[in-house]
């Protein structure tokens, strides 16, 4: 079975979006194990020796139940340019820690810092960040 992977932002000690990453986490489960999830992350995330201060990356490797967690210092890597790549056959709804279809895709940004990944022309994802649009408004 494959593992999955579910990154949590932790600033200052706080972690962000938990409700969100338990529904994340609950639907892999769900669709693999065919089963309820038992992961609570507010309960295990407490039980954690966690950095105070700084801005950190919350790492869980997990299956039907968690692996392990790891604490990665966090630094916002400058994206200059960006490379356009088209793939009408990846798929990926959900967070493997296999990503080796991404990093084929990403091999190909050449110079670039990063990738849009674009599926039936439609903008569908980058290779490591997640992707905002603004309207102006």
């Amino acid at each position: 079975m494959s593992r999955f992977i579910e990154t949590i932002k932790l600033l200052d000690g706080h972690f962000y979006l938990l409700d969100y990453h338990q529904k994340r986490v609950e639907q892999t489960i769900a669709h693999f194990y065919k089963k309820t999830s038992t992961l609570d992350l507010t309960s295990y995330l407490a039980e954690k020796d966690v950095p105070a201060q700084g801005l950190y990356k919350c790492r869980i490797i997990y299956e039907e139940y968690i692996l392990s967690v790891e604490f990665l210092p966090y630094s916002i890597k400058p994206i200059n340019s960006l490379k356009i790549v088209h793939s009408d056959s990846i798929q990926y709804p959900f967070k493997f820690e296999q990503r080796e279809l991404l990093t084929r895709l990403y091999e190909k940004k050449g110079e670039c810092d990063e990738i849009i990944i674009v599926q039936k022309n439609q903008v569908t994802d980058a290779s490591y960040a997640n992707l905002v649009f603004y309207n102006g408004k």
